[in-house]
């Protein structure tokens, strides 16, 4: 349904191009929101890498500079996105 949505002009879409996969998960239910939650966590928890890391995908695509990510970073450093982003800075 989502790609026939798209086809005939009734929803949006938007694929940014990075080095990571990418996903889509329908959450057009309150079932489909948890399984979705669900996928989400576990993907995270497998690969060690936050979903929706807006940061990350800004500085990779030059939208922000080390600076900002950095200052992202320490911001959040008591948190394990924080730490993941720390890890950016550091490549």
């Amino acid at each position: 349904l989502t790609l026939l949505a798209l086809n005939v002009g009734k929803a949006d879409c938007l694929l940014l191009e990075s080095s990571g996969s990418v996903y889509m998960i329908d959450t057009g239910t309150a079932e489909s929101m948890y399984i979705a939650s669900s996928a989400i966590r576990d993907f995270q928890r497998k690969t060690g890498t936050p979903v929706g890391n807006l940061e990350a995908l800004g500085y990779e695509l030059g939208l922000i500079d080390r600076e900002t990510l950095e200052k992202s970073a320490e911001a959040l450093k008591m948190t394990a996105y924080g730490q993941y982003l720390k890890t950016l800075t550091e490549k």
